[in-house]
């Protein structure tokens, strides 16, 4: 005797049956109850859902002579009929082998007959957009106006891809993806009555691997049941299946939150050496940092992460390692990385720099908390970046040390990162006001290079307002300072982000977000690499207290350096005389 595989054989056969499709067969229960089925049903939905076996039930209660409750009887003759593929009257079409016009002609025909046993004619075509442009028009018609005995069923992974005129003529309903605790019921159901051992986590993990298709999952278990000797252990999933040891990612989410990039690097060697697929590493990663992003917002949110206990457990020993602004950036970042993994020519080394930078991370704090600090100690501003509180002078005459504790805040793209100040030696005097927030500096005091360090900050503080104006300001560079005006040098083929700064609208918005950030009013002036008149040589020259600069006017005169100068779209950071 053949065996029948766990997916057919468990093959829901009333609407009752249907896992994690309520919105939809309690609908059609009371269409059938109502007598009021539709000629045209369209089912959309991920692939294992439960489209077609819904359909096929649909079939049996449109000629079923013993209803009950709006499910079919299973037992009269057109329900044993379709059950067992023998029903005449019911006809499963391939939507992939019937792509074109001959066959839907040959099905309109076959249409015009009357039933050979029973009252009505069901045709339920599965993956119906795979059907050509000119079967659809031909299939159009008989849509519109079909026979009384006549009804249509289609499903499809692609509702897209069908026609509009096809859709509007259809009733339809969306399935969706089944929940993970779904899909588990179901397996442990299974598993009982097919009197198979197993262990909850198991199935847990057979449930999550199959992501939200049921008929997936019956086929890993039934894998997993031949494989094991007919029984579904945890160590023998994870075996069978290639899943990764929950010791082990938690180590890896130890390592990167305790901010260890070496025991990172030397955990994923050692991962690496017993066959642990990069791509399944980096999938449960992200799992990770999802898991502990949802207990980071709030406890409560600890039903929609399908762990065991001790999983749980475990991820809140790790989590005060982690700020919430850190692990949403985290979680973009490995989810980029994942992106990026199918094209890399060695996704090792981009895996690699991918968590030693989730490891050298800086911790990050919500804004609000940095403006009540700001409001505590009495600063005033809008902009954490641009206000300072007031100080006394030391005794000495000499700037004051920032005191051992206090942190600056410089802006990010995902909120305001603490950079703590350096421990030392206590000033000779204490201030009146210790905390310090924002660069506290001068700017019309400060030298070229120190103007280039503060200018990634604001450039970056422009980015969380203004997007697209924060992208065009990183083409250009800070060329020099005059007093209140900064020159920005943008090279030959950035001519356009050059124009975007210098919109009117965009100015403006640029000197006000200076003056907040700077702490006083400022002119920003630009010019392109090559411009030519007196005005962009004068703008070139602007040096104000940075003597370094002066030189370059002299090299760059040379005719090989301005050629490299040219060619490569160059500009000189640092030059030396002899």
């Amino acid at each position: 005797m053949s065996y029948e595989v766990l997916a057919r054989k468990w093959r829901p056969q009333t609407f009752d049956e249907v896992v994690g499709q309520d919105h939809i067969t309690r609908t059609l229960k009371r269409a059938v109850q109502a007598n009021r089925i539709s000629h045209a049903y369209l089912f959309a939905g991920p692939r294992g859902c439960g489209k077609t076996s819904t359909a096929r039930i649909l079939a049996k209660v449109i000629n079923c002579t013993n209803l009950k409750e709006g499910n079919p009887c299973n037992t009269c003759d057109s329900c044993v009929g379709v059950t067992q593929g023998k029903n005449l009257d019911v006809m499963e079409i391939d939507g992939a082998s019937h792509t074109g016009v001959g066959e839907v002609r040959e099905l309109q025909e076959s249409i015009g007959y009357v039933p050979s046993q029973f009252a009505n004619k069901v045709y339920v075509i599965d993956e119906v957009h795979m059907l050509s442009t000119h079967a659809f028009n031909a299939l159009l018609k008989t849509l519109e106006e079909p026979p009384a005995h006549v009804y249509f069923i289609f499903a499809t992974t692609a509702p897209h891809k069908i026609p509009d005129t096809i859709r509007s003529r259809c009733q339809r309903h969306h399935f969706k993806r089944l929940e993970v605790a779904e899909i588990s019921t179901l397996l442990e159901k299974i598993c009982k009555a097919e009197k198979v051992k197993f262990e909850s986590e198991a199935l847990r993990l057979l449930s999550r691997k199959a992501e939200g298709s049921l008929r997936d999952a019956e086929s890993l278990l039934d894998q997993c049941i031949t494989a094991s000797s007919g029984e579904v252990a945890t160590t023998s999933v994870r075996d069978i299946l290639g899943l990764l040891d929950h010791e082990m990612v938690m180590d890896f989410l130890g390592a990167i939150g305790s901010r260890e990039p070496t025991g990172v690097l030397q955990r994923l060697d050692d991962a690496i050496r017993q066959g642990v697929d990069l791509d399944e590493l980096l999938n449960a990663l992200i799992e990770g940092h999802r898991d502990l992003m949802l207990l980071k917002s709030s406890d409560d949110l600890a039903e929609l992460i399908y762990r065991s206990e001790d999983e749980l457990g475990a991820l809140r020993e790790i989590l005060p390692s982690y700020e919430l602004a850190d692990l949403v950036t985290s979680v973009e970042r490995l989810c980029n990385a994942a992106t990026r993994m199918k094209i890399a020519s060695d996704p090792r080394i981009l895996l690699e720099s991918t968590l030693v930078d989730l490891a050298l991370l800086d911790r990050q704090t919500e804004i609000r908390e940095v403006l009540g600090r700001l409001e505590r100690s009495g600063g005033t501003g809008t902009t954490p970046a641009a206000r300072r509180t007031k100080k006394t002078k030391p005794a000495t005459g000499r700037k004051a040390s920032p005191p051992a504790g206090t942190a600056s805040v410089v802006p990010s793209a995902a909120g305001f990162r603490e950079a703590p100040a350096p421990t030392g030696e206590p000033p000779e005097s204490e201030p009146d006001h210790e905390e310090v927030a924002g660069p506290d500096v001068d700017f019309a005091s400060l030298d070229y290079a120190s103007v280039r360090k503060l200018w990634d900050g604001f450039v970056t503080y422009v980015r969380q307002k203004k997007v697209s104006l924060g992208v065009c300001l990183i083409s250009g560079t800070v060329q020099s300072i005059d007093g209140k005006t900064v020159t920005l040098r943008f090279g030959k083929k950035f001519g356009y982000q050059r124009e975007q700064v210098e919109d009117a609208a965009n100015k403006k918005f640029l000197k006000n977000t200076m003056s907040r950030y700077f702490g006083q009013d400022l002119e920003l002036v630009c010019f392109s690499e090559g411009e030519k008149g007196e005005a962009a040589r004068e703008r070139s020259n602007l040096v104000g207290d940075d003597k370094t600069t002066a030189p370059k006017r002299e090299i760059e005169n040379q005719p090989i350096v301005k050629k490299i100068l040219d060619d490569f779209d160059g500009e000189i950071v640092r030059y030396h005389p002899q």
